[in-house]
């Protein structure tokens, strides 16, 4: 599994669970752009 996995199958049951679009966009953006800038 990759990425585009994610993005098109994962994504979607967690919206279909209640997941916000923060919440996603804080898993795939925010979490990631910490990691790299060392936070």
């Amino acid at each position: 599994y990759g990425y585009l996995y994610i993005k098109e199958v994962v994504f979607p049951q967690l919206r279909e669970m209640g997941v916000s679009e923060a919440t996603l966009n804080s898993l795939c953006v925010d979490g990631p752009r910490n990691f790299f800038e060392g936070v």
